[in-house]
């Protein structure tokens, strides 16, 4: 499945006074090197077996599910749901931008597996487009002295070749409420994130970038083979969405010339 997605940006009037303006604007995203990214949201009705993520059209993206190992876990209730990560309450602000709020609030959705007879062992699966990037943020991550999510591995296959993620920074966030801000550790050599094993309390996050996957059947997998053994469990936080192609500087210049034509023909 290919999902193309379009973004436009509208220019306020005042800013398209000519070339120089164009070109002024293009040094700025530049500059900014930020990236535009369509985080997906959780779409209504989703249950353990089956759920979705919608694009900023309103289409299914991803199509997504949990498996639990028998007798080591089961689904909280109302899980996965969806949930935001508000750009204010970043500890510094990440390098992606949403879309559409055009600042950095990221969309997520939230698993929660209850543990059985020791530490919970559950999957989160996912069928992603091919030849697509992908941008991932994982975190909220738990740990204390009685016990931690001590990972999440991330794995991304097709039929005939595998994914590389790349770590492009990590975060806390912290609301005053909500405090995720404990340390994590990225492998490359084992696409692992581990919570610090002297670290108390919820993990910042990771952002991730996947290179596109070309063959048949291009699938992601987030593992965790030793959640949180006590209590109702840890919730995780996963966030996935599309990086949206900036215009080029060329480009930027070649509107900038056209708009000038146009002004003069008048």
């Amino acid at each position: 499945m290919n999902i193309s997605v379009h973004s436009m940006k509208i220019i306020p009037r005042h800013l398209i006074v000519g070339p120089l303006a164009i070109a002024s604007l293009g040094m700025e995203r530049l500059s900014a090197a930020t990236t535009v990214v369509d985080w997906l949201q959780l779409a209504p009705g989703a249950t353990p077996g089956a759920f979705f993520l919608n694009d900023d059209a309103g289409r299914a993206a991803v199509s997504a599910s949990l498996a639990v190992v028998p007798g080591e876990g089961f689904s909280f209730p109302g899980y996965p749901s969806s949930g935001e990560l508000a750009s204010v309450s970043w500890d510094s602000p990440p390098t992606f931008e949403n879309s559409v709020a055009g600042t950095p609030q990221v969309s997520l959705f939230n698993v929660r597996v209850v543990p059985q007879s020791g530490s919970a062992n559950y999957r989160i699966d996912m069928t992603v487009p091919a030849n697509t990037e992908l941008i991932f943020v994982i975190g909220g991550l738990f740990a204390d002295a009685s016990g931690a999510t001590d990972s999440v591995i991330a794995s991304a296959m097709t039929d005939s070749n595998p994914g590389v993620f790349t770590l492009v920074e990590m975060i806390g966030w912290s609301n005053g409420v909500k405090v995720d801000r404990q340390p994590l550790v990225w492998s490359e050599a084992l696409s692992t994130l581990s919570t610090s094993s002297s670290s108390d309390g919820e993990s910042g996050y990771a952002f991730l970038r996947l290179a596109p996957l070309s063959g048949a059947n291009p699938r992601v997998s987030f593992s965790v083979p030793q959640g949180l053994g006590t209590g109702v469990g840890d919730e995780i936080s996963i966030g996935v969405g599309f990086p949206i192609p900036e215009p080029s500087f060329p480009v930027l210049l070649l509107s900038a010339a056209m708009l000038g034509s146009l002004r003069r023909r008048r």
